[in-house]
């Protein structure tokens, strides 16, 4: 066995740690994500935030929270990908099973508030400045 496999081999069994049971012999959800270099990769909801490899290009990454955009779908326990789309601020149904899936807000990507005050500051300037140049 290759030291890679083993260390990714630790990943999974760190990464499968990670789950919590939302019932009795009920795993995770699972978010499906993709690499840098196009390997979509499978992690319980629990592990974002955490780093890991890639298994194929070995890279770091970084398991997303849930809103970033290389999530490609969470997996609820029955199997059934389900499109972020389907589950816009982290709650729903699964449509396979109809089983409640809900991403913990702390699992959630945030928005800083630095990139807040600038996301509001820069169009009130813009304005400001094309107001002076009308006036002017």
């Amino acid at each position: 066995m290759k030291n890679s496999e083993i260390h990714n081999e630790d990943m999974a069994a760190a990464l499968a740690a990670a789950i919590s049971l939302k019932g009795a012999g009920e795993p995770a959800p699972m978010l499906k994500f993709s690499c840098r270099c196009g390997k979509h990769i499978t992690a319980p909801v629990d592990a974002a935030g955490r780093k890991g490899y890639c298994p194929k290009c070995k890279n770091g990454l970084t398991v997303p929270r849930w809103g970033a955009a290389n999530i490609l779908a969470i997996r609820c326990s029955c199997g059934q990908d389900i499109s972020p789309e389907l589950l816009p601020d982290g709650r729903g149904r699964c449509p396979a099973c109809s089983r409640g899936v809900a991403i913990e807000s702390s699992l959630m990507r945030t928005t800083s508030p630095l990139l807040l005050s600038l996301l509001i500051a820069v169009p009130v300037i813009l304005a400001v400045l094309v107001i002076y140049i009308l006036v002017s």
